[in-house]
């Protein structure tokens, strides 16, 4: 931050004066923790999608308050200080809910602000002289902007690192499920559920979905997932189980609920690359439906890599409708 050659921000006058205000308004850190928690919830509404983690903010936003106001009282170096660990831990259970960084990045601008204005009101309560206030304002406003900055880039680290972590698990733990459902072996309907995301209990429709060889790159996988999730809206199948193969192939399941039937034809393909190829199922039912719809899904692949990859799978390669 720039300084007014006219205002020492650094004298010992101003010091005493940021750490009085500072020790004025952790006396009332309760009242300002609910005041930044409810302009959270307020103007960000994806994060009160989730109560389960709400008391975590609560504490992440209480504990952000208390250390900033530390730093100001006792002079801390910033070099020293490290993010809560309430509000690294509530990082990770958004990143774990897929949460947008975006989101918890803005309640930290919007708490910036709020948390700002009640130790602005404060210092009117503590000082009178024009120039006292300026440097007050100045050096209090150097700590909590130092502050949030730091706090942030932690905080991005912790979401990122967690999400990463998190996806990789979860790929791998429903990677087993749907081989376990494939293998025809018994399994526990519920915890299939649960892990997967997705209803067993249903019509599903196989999808094999996969791009040119020539054109496999490192975002082939993100272009397929998102390629059957287009496809998904269109068919009004919402979230659809979508397992990456290899670099330039994936596996997915449209939900239909209590449809028992599918047509191929209208899960339109508008809008996806030309590189990118869909073969599909027939609607089937239950656990034994979800192997039977892929192995159609299967077969229709196989008749259309044979016949040259047409845009749609060709209807004579698919079974009959399961009932």
């Amino acid at each position: 931050m720039c300084k007014n050659p006219q205002v020492d921000i650094d004298s010992p006058a101003v010091a005493e004066l940021v750490a009085e205000v500072a020790a004025a308004v952790s006396r009332r850190a309760a009242t300002v923790s609910e005041d930044v928690y409810e302009v959270i919830l307020r103007d960000i509404p994806e994060l009160r999608d989730d109560k389960s983690v709400l008391d975590l903010l609560a504490s992440s936003v209480h504990s952000n308050i208390g250390t900033c106001l530390q730093v100001m009282q006792h002079q801390i170096d910033l070099s020293t200080v490290q993010a809560p660990a309430a509000a690294v831990e509530y990082a990770r259970r958004r990143a774990q809910r897929g949460t947008s960084l975006t989101a918890l990045l803005r309640a930290y601008r919007l708490g910036h602000t709020c948390f700002s204005d009640w130790v602005l009101r404060e210092l009117a309560r503590h000082a009178a002289d024009a120039q006292m206030i300026t440097a007050a304002t100045l050096a209090m406003s150097k700590v909590v902007a130092g502050y949030v900055d730091q706090t942030s880039e932690e905080i991005v680290t912790a979401y990122a690192r967690e999400r990463e972590h998190w996806l990789r698990n979860r790929s791998t733990a429903r990677a087993a499920r749907i081989r376990d459902l494939l293998s025809g072996e018994r399994v526990s309907v519920s915890a299939t559920e649960a892990t997967l995301g997705y209803r067993l209990r249903q019509y599903h429709v196989g999808v094999v979905c996969w791009a040119d060889g020539t054109a496999a790159a490192v975002d082939t996988i993100t272009r397929l997932e998102q390629a059957v999730s287009h496809v998904a809206g269109k068919a009004a199948c919402p979230d659809p189980v979508f397992l990456p193969r290899d670099v330039s192939s994936a596996w997915a399941w449209l939900p239909l609920g209590i449809r028992d039937t599918f047509d191929a034809a209208e899960a339109s393909t508008a809008g996806v690359a030309d590189d990118i190829h869909f073969a599909f199922g027939d609607a089937a039912r239950g656990t034994a439906g979800f192997r039977l719809t892929h192995r159609q899904a299967l077969a229709a692949q196989a008749v259309a890599l044979a016949a040259g990859t047409p845009r749609q799978p060709s209807p004579t390669a698919r079974s009959p409708p399961s009932r």
